[in-house]
Order: C-alpha cells, then sequence, then structure tokens
C-alpha cells in the first residue's frame, strides 16, 4: 500500500477502519481505504482513489479469492486538473463520504469531522499527521485510543456536539521506545469491548480540549 506524506484515520471498531491518504499539494492525489484487522495485519478490503489520474475516481474491491477487482470508475465533471484553490477538494470530499456510509447526512461525528477537514486547509492543520479520530460513544473508544497512543500516534476523540479531546503521544526510542512497544503488546493481547474503562495514556502524552472548532479550549 502507498505510503501517504498526510494520513489520518476514522477508527470504527477494533477490527475496522477506514485510512484517508493524500498527497501534499494540489492537485492531490488520494485513496480512502477500508481496512480489516486479519491476523493482527491491517487487510484492504474497498479501495476509492485517483491513482492513475487527478480527474479520475476509481473503486477497487479486494477478496481472498481473487485479489485486487476494479468496480467503477468516475470521472470529474470538472476537467481542470491544475486547479490550485481549495475547491479541488470538492471530489474528494464526495469520495470519502461514499466509502463511510451511503447516507451522508447520518455521518458519524469523526467521519463528519475529518470529512470537513478535508475542504477546510485550517481546520485540517489542526490534526497532527496520522491522527485517529474516534467517536465519544463508541464502545470500544478507549481501546481505540489507547491502542494508536502506544503505537506512537495521536488520537482525538470527537463528541456529538463538535467538541474533542486531542491525545498526541512524545515520540520514543531506545529503552522508552521498547516499553511502549510492549504496552501496544500488552493492549493487543487483552483487546475486548472498553465500555466503562479509562483510556490508558503513554508518558507525557499531551492531552488537548478543544471546541466545536477544533480550537484549544481548556488544558
Amino acid at each position: 500500500m502507498t505510503e501517504w506524506p498526510r494520513e489520518i484515520f476514522i477508527d470504527i471498531t477494533a477490527y475496522v477502519r477506514i485510512r484517508y491518504g493524500r498527497s501534499e499539494r494540489l492537485p492531490f492525489r488520494y485513496a480512502v481505504v477500508l481496512e480489516a484487522r486479519i491476523e493482527d495485519i491491517w487487510t484492504t478490503i474497498h479501495l476509492w482513489d485517483n491513482a492513475h489520474g487527478v480527474e479520475e475516481h476509481h473503486e477497487h474491491e479486494y477478496t481472498r479469492s481473487e485479489g485486487k477487482r476494479d468496480l467503477q470508475l468516475h470521472k470529474s465533471s470538472d476537467g481542470d486538473s491544475d486547479d490550485s484553490s481549495g475547491t479541488g477538494l470538492a471530489d474528494n470530499s464526495r469520495e470519502l463520504e461514499i466509502a463511510m456510509t451511503t447516507r451522508p447526512e447520518h455521518l458519524s461525528p469523526s467521519a463528519a469531522k475529518v470529512i470537513a477537514s478535508i475542504d477546510d486547509t485550517r481546520l485540517d492543520a489542526r490534526y497532527p499527521n496520522r491522527t485517529h479520530f474516534v467517536d465519544a460513544d463508541n464502545p470500544d473508544q478507549a481501546l481505540l485510543t489507547s491502542r494508536a497512543l502506544f503505537a506512537g500516534d495521536p488520537a482525538v476523540v470527537v463528541y456529538p456536539d463538535g467538541q474533542e479531546v486531542l491525545f498526541t503521544p512524545e515520540r520514543t526510542s531506545g529503552l522508552a521506545g521498547l516499553l511502549m512497544l510492549a504496552a501496544l503488546f500488552w493492549i493487543k493481547m487483552r483487546e475486548h469491548s472498553s465500555a466503562g474503562e479509562l483510556i490508558q495514556l503513554p508518558p507525557r502524552t499531551r492531552v488537548e480540549v478543544r471546541d466545536s472548532s477544533g480550537l484549544h479550549r481548556a488544558a
């Protein structure tokens, strides 16, 4: 799978997530990937991308028996691939809506936040690279957030009213890094629904409470 300079995740359950990756400059190339955790490996199930051209939006399905299978090709109605304005993100936003639900008005708070950030570069910049978005009312919220943090990725818990809490772990190396890996292994070994449990924070994790606009509210 392509390594993108900008990636974010929507963690749905302990075993299902959506990964959105894109290039850094316009016109954007992107990939929206539905992944399932099979035998402890994140495996691509469905893919939407424009790998063959910024105006061509492809849909692919992956199966164990057949591998990659092309499903659809969506051509942009706007033929200008050199658009350098923020409106060039609109097609990506629509593709992400398709990827997550057939009824965009029923998007979860975290999914809605991700889509809003695609069309708003200032909002997007408020989230570190590889941030994991988790709904506050997700029964696996504590597990999903803790797992991301101990893997070294930021995580943001999004509430129904749009307010959020951003957790940013400190980068570690050496012995501290090995201890983090051991903690991550322990979390994976005991994975189950974490309803009622507290988020486990690595040492020196930064915690920031934000309003619905993604702006700092309190420490």
